[in-house]
């Protein structure tokens, strides 16, 4: 072999040797997707937004979980800026993540029960505060602080800043403790090299017993990461210059001869090391990593997966946990193949145990979804919610699920060769929807197509409507109330309550408050039977005029063409699109139209409580006496020559119409009535209507409730906006044996799926 030959080979085995070495703990971090599992996607699941749509934080708990057991182990890999960080002598199954920012010192004690006490007093002023622990002088110290922010000022231009939030701290603090006054603390300091973490933590507590602040850190330079002490933590670079004047003479006793201490700011890339106090515990502390204002630090687990602590139930993630600073605060993100991504989104967005060619359907459409909205949020990708897509990470996986997205993999939907809008929503109520009847715009390849979605109807359970004793209408679950066999004088059957305390509702489902409760043996009298609430077929408790008014003037104001003064009196659909759902509303005499119709869902409830289901609802106005028939039609009642009788709760047909409970029954076409074309002001507040199908009475005529005040009930169908796939749908499709490229075609037509990677 030539010479020249054998010194290459020389080099290279030694070049391999060296990565054996040093790869265990750089491939965690620089591992990129292979291209069979798609690019590495970003996931928000902590991030400050501008209009406050997505969860924020600021401190975040990591533990190393087992990929395959979802246990505790591996130990915990941290890297900033794509370096790892040396061993801390200890495994690092847990970390506290967070800013070093600027942020208040509240409080310093050698007692713990302190330190707790204070913490809690903070907390019932709607104060969130940090315990973390040091050691000066080989004695404990406990410190309660402000979460860190990254900006120290900035008014209202930066509501993020510490100057926002700095009254609020010094006013609960002097109410603690009188007298007493909050310290800034902040990035501004000094970091000076050791040749191990033991000499850096011991140069800690000279430095501390001094009197400086000071804590272990990790300085990453030149591709390297070096172990070290952080001292000053100065509010600003003045702060630090006169910090170096102070201690100047004494550092060559404090850190040694050899130290050269440099100075650092907020964007310099230093990682600070502290001993955070979790959950109120003192004996429970874990090491917490403070990011520099600048750059990324990313957790990677030996196990294979990372637990965030804060995410309801603690959930779990393939891929890193990424932090840093976004918007004033800490944005906390889960990077990840975005295979393995999906494998998170399509358990929650069906569901396991669905069929195989509808879970294949929704894992094409997430992957186009994922793959045509990247850096939606700048520092991410996505988000984790439904304001882009459901994701939970390895809680929802199951091997089905796993199944459907590797069958599909890489596979996207797609039109003129670009990523289609991958638009889905739960339950399209019978009929998916047109472009324009969502946002306003039309999407040539979005049209509405029949959509088999009552599954969910069929398997919903029985709710009774019901009236009581006192005349009260409302609705309770079947499953507390047993027909007796018997009726009152109108032929309505009776029921007695099985169950204690049962609630009655407004409406026939759980969303809404109770409007009373029922006692076990109590006799109702059953006007209709229907099914719960469902993703295909809905009723809203009615809305009085007054809320009406208050609610679009909350909800609704920029799309009103002038504010309301009075409570509403007239509400009706103005307008529909091709697949039914509303357009416009007539609100009295203005006209209600949103550029985006979609807007009537959140529009159409008042604060505090979730919009309604869907835009493809019917308005029933009660206080009209409007009845909404079979097949959409609306009937007024009393009509011109039909006659309307009065039956009371216990049933009594009677002319004479009122009584004692504030709400009777009427029936349509009975021979005595009340006459002229409004019914009498000596009716009660509410009562209930017969017309022509389903209810409970003997001729089998439904009820519907009126109202002698304006009062409006919203009666819909479907689950979400509409557009695009159906979920419900598909599942009826797959089950009636289509592929899913045969159901993407159905609902995206002109679509066409492509293989990306």
């Amino acid at each position: 072999m030539p010479r020249r030959w054998l010194r290459w080979l020389i080099l290279i085995v030694a070049l391999l040797l060296t990565l054996s070495f040093i790869l265990p703990y750089f491939v965690p971090f620089f591992a990129l997707a292979s291209p069979s599992d798609g690019p590495t996607v970003r996931i928000a699941l902590f991030l400050e937004t501008a209009d406050g749509r997505l969860p924020a934080i600021d401190d975040v708990t990591v533990t190393a979980v087992d990929l395959a057991r979802r246990e505790v182990n591996g130990g915990l890999r941290p890297s900033f800026a794509g370096v790892a960080l040396p061993p801390a002598g200890n495994d690092r199954t847990s970390l506290r993540l967070g800013l070093n920012g600027y942020r208040l010192r509240l409080l310093e004690t050698p007692n713990p029960e302190e330190a707790l006490r204070a913490a809690q007093f903070f907390s019932t002023k709607g104060l969130k505060t940090v315990l973390t622990t040091a050691t000066a002088g080989g004695k404990t110290v406990y410190r309660l602080e402000s979460p860190a922010y990254a900006a120290l000022s900035g008014g209202g231009s930066r509501p993020n800043a510490l100057a926002a939030v700095e009254p609020a701290y010094r006013q609960a603090l002097a109410a603690f403790r009188p007298g007493a006054q909050p310290r800034r603390i902040g990035p501004w300091g000094f970091f000076a090299a050791f040749e191990s973490p033991e000499k850096a933590a011991a140069a800690a507590d000279r430095l501390q017993a001094a009197g400086y602040e000071a804590v272990l850190a990790y300085r990453v330079q030149n591709g390297k990461a070096a172990v070290g002490v952080f001292f000053g933590a100065a509010a600003d670079e003045a702060g630090r210059t006169a910090l170096l004047g102070e201690i100047g003479p004494r550092l060559a006793a404090l850190l040694g001869a050899s130290a050269k201490p440099d100075p650092v700011g907020p964007t310099d890339p230093v990682v600070l090391s502290e001993r955070d106090v979790l959950f109120g515990a003192p004996g429970n502390a874990v090491e917490r990593l403070r990011v520099p204002l600048a750059g990324e630090l990313a957790v990677a687990s030996g196990g294979g997966a990372v637990r965030v602590e804060e995410k309801k139930d603690g959930r779990s993630y393939r891929g890193q946990i990424v932090v840093t600073a976004a918007s004033g605060r800490l944005a906390v993100i889960n990077a990840l193949p975005v295979e393995a991504y999906l494998y998170g989104v399509v358990g929650v967005e069906m569901a396991s145990g669905w069929p195989m060619e509808a879970l294949k359907a929704q894992a094409v459409l997430a992957r186009t979804y994922a793959l045509g909205n990247l850096k939606k949020y700048g520092v991410a990708d996505l988000s984790d919610t439904t304001y882009d897509q459901a994701y939970e990470g390895l809680d929802r996986e199951a091997a089905d699920v796993r199944q459907a997205v590797d069958a599909t993999r890489g596979e996207v939907l797609t039109v003129g060769g670009r990523p289609a809008q991958a638009l889905y929503s739960s339950n399209a109520g019978g009929m998916s929807a047109h472009g324009t009847e969502v946002w306003g715009n039309d999407v040539s390849y979005l049209r509405p197509v029949p959509s088999p979605d009552d599954a969910p109807l069929r398997a919903a359970p029985l709710w009774y409507r019901i009236q009581r004793s006192d005349g009260r209408i409302g609705y309770v679950h079947g499953a507390y109330v047993r027909p007796t066999g018997g009726t009152n004088a109108a032929g309505f059957p009776y029921g007695i309550v099985t169950g204690d305390n049962v609630n009655f509702r407004p409406s026939p489902g759980t969303e809404r408050a109770p409007i009373g409760t029922l006692a076990k043996g109590e006799y109702v009298v059953l006007l209709e039977a229907v099914r719960q609430n469902n993703a295909y077929r809905w009723m809203e408790r009615p809305y009085t005029g007054l809320e009406l008014m208050q609610m679009l003037n909350d909800r609704a104001a920029a799309a009103l063409p002038a504010p309301l003064t009075v409570p509403v009196e007239r509400l009706a659909v103005a307008e529909r699109g091709p697949s039914g759902r509303v357009l416009a509303l007539a609100v009295d005499d203005l006209l209600l139209r949103p550029k985006a119709p979609d807007s009537f869902r959140a529009f159409l409830a008042p604060r505090g409580e979730a919009g309604v289901r869907s835009t493809r609802f019917d308005v029933e106005a009660m206080g009209e006496l409007a009845i909404l028939g079979a097949g959409g039609r609306l009937r007024a009642l009393p009509e011109k020559g039909a006659a309307v009788s009065a039956v009371q709760s216990g049933g009594r047909v009677t002319a004479s119409v009122g009584g004692p409970s504030g709400e009777i029954v009427l029936l349509g076409g009975k021979p005595a009535g009340v006459a002229g074309a409004r019914l009498s002001a000596a009716l009660p507040a509410s009562f209930a209507l017969l017309e022509d199908e389903g209810a409970l009475a003997p001729d089998g005529r439904p009820v519907r409730v009126a109202s002698l005040v304006p009062a409006f009930r919203l009666v819909g169908y479907g689950y979400g906006h509409g557009l695009g796939l159906s979920q419900y749908g598909a599942k009826a499709l797959a089950e009636a044996g289509k592929s899913y490229a045969s159901i993407l075609q159905h609902y995206f037509q002109g679509a066409a799926l492509e293989r990306r990677y």
